[in-house]
């Protein structure tokens, strides 16, 4: 009986951390007031980030202002908003016509690995020199291009913590096999199939 529940908690605690890893479901909303970008390239630079279970979000407004209220406002209207900030999920790119503005954004899932000097570098360096040459569709593939570049490079350490996470589920699942008559059942399947002898084999020969 305590194995079984041993068991059961292990398995409760891998259906949580899978679904903690889960990502919500990706989708790309493109707003082009100005009808300026070439949608199905702006869709293939997407797909990498939808890939990861990014939401994009590429808005490009006629008319706007300097402060950023007016990407808050078309975020919330595609309903990609969380307690008035962008959802942890979304990546945006915001550009306006009238005043010159662009802005990038990321949401908490991202931020750590897209931190606000990086989303800086890339506009300024990527967006708005396209947006200057007036060659906007260029501009924004650059950028969710180098948006995926970035992500594909997390952090040593987020790397370091993943690698903990999945130490520790699959010591949780050897420990309840271990204990359990499954275990034992294993254990015995496992003597006698041909991979579990050859292992035994090169055991007694060292």
């Amino acid at each position: 009986m305590r194995s079984m529940q041993i068991i059961r908690i292990a398995a409760l605690i891998i259906v949580l951390f899978l679904a903690g890893c889960a990502a919500a479901p990706a989708r790309l909303v493109l707003s082009d007031d100005h009808e300026v970008l070439d949608r199905a390239l702006v869709a293939q630079a997407a797909a990498p980030l939808l890939s990861r279970g990014a939401t994009v979000a590429v808005i490009v407004a006629a008319q706007s202002d300097a402060s950023g209220d007016d990407v808050t406002r078309r975020l919330g209207a595609a309903g990609l908003l969380v307690n008035d900030q962008i959802a942890p999920g979304v990546l945006a790119i915001y550009v306006s016509y009238t005043p010159r503005y662009s802005e990038l954004r990321a949401g908490t899932r991202w931020s750590e690995m897209l931190p606000d000097s990086t989303l800086r570098t890339i506009r300024m360096s990527l967006l708005n020199p396209a947006l200057r040459d007036a060659t906007p569709t260029a501009g924004v593939v650059a950028t969710l291009e180098s948006l995926e570049v970035a992500l594909a490079s997390p952090p040593l350490i987020e790397r370091i913590w993943h690698a903990i996470g999945l130490v520790v589920v699959a010591g949780f699942i050897l420990v309840g096999l271990v204990i359990s008559p499954l275990g034992e059942q294993l254990g015995r399947w496992w003597s006698r199939s041909p991979p579990g002898r050859l292992v035994q084999w090169l055991v007694d020969q060292t």
